[in-house]
């Protein structure tokens, strides 16, 4: 994604966009879509290694406390996901669906908690970016159910769209993080501390959100 030349290489990221609502019909519930690029000033092997290390991708998560791997497909979280008034807590199971190395990757997340249920298909495909970095295109399609879910879309697109920007800034800093060490940061994850923390919610989001309804 092009900009202008003066502008800082990781500045130059799309913001997430809601594309239109499709409410779940007979189970209830909001479905939330986002989706947006990112550019990393670092080669495309350092990206992928960072988005497929748990640990790393454990410490861009809003409000991790707990991760827990069982296999390289297939791993555990348990957040408290900031709300604005409070905070959600949540046992997330991630599964890794499908990937391409060094291309494109797929995952299917599932979450429960009181009075709360949620389920999230994420993707991201990477491609060269110019002098040595690397372009990324995202998208995630959310669905909640339960008293949270019946906030509506105006009220959670929102959050939803501050927490993605907490994420891609955390990752960003993992990826700047590999690429000065060499590999993967491996500090912090085990003590629970994530760069995008319960706390980093704001009620009113900086920049522009908009959202739509069915």
């Amino acid at each position: 994604m092009r900009g202008d030349p003066g502008r800082d290489r990781r500045d130059r990221d799309g913001q997430p966009q809601p594309v239109p609502a499709r409410l779940a019909a007979a189970a209830g519930g909001e479905r939330v879509n986002v989706s947006g690029d990112r550019t990393f000033d670092a080669p495309r092997a350092t990206v992928w290694q960072v988005m497929n290390d748990p640990e790393s991708m454990a410490k861009t998560m809003p409000g991790v406390e707990s991760f827990d791997v069982h296999d390289d497909r297939h791993w555990t979280a348990n957040v408290k996901i900031p709300l604005g008034l409070g905070g959600l807590k949540m046992k997330v199971d991630m599964e890794k669906v499908e990937e391409r190395e060094p291309e494109f990757a797929k995952m299917a997340i599932k979450g429960q908690g009181v009075g709360a249920m949620m389920n999230m298909e994420t993707s991201f495909t990477l491609s060269d970016a110019d002098a040595g970095g690397t372009a990324m295109a995202w998208s995630a399609e959310v669905k909640i159910l339960g008293p949270v879910g019946s906030m509506g879309q105006r009220v959670l697109q929102p959050i939803v769209n501050q927490q993605v920007r907490a994420v891609l800034t955390a990752l960003d800093a993992q990826v700047q993080e590999a690429l000065a060490g060499g590999g993967s940061a491996t500090h912090g994850a085990e003590e629970g501390v994530s760069p995008a923390s319960p706390e980093a919610y704001e009620a009113e989001p900086e920049g522009p959100t908009t959202s739509t309804e069915d």
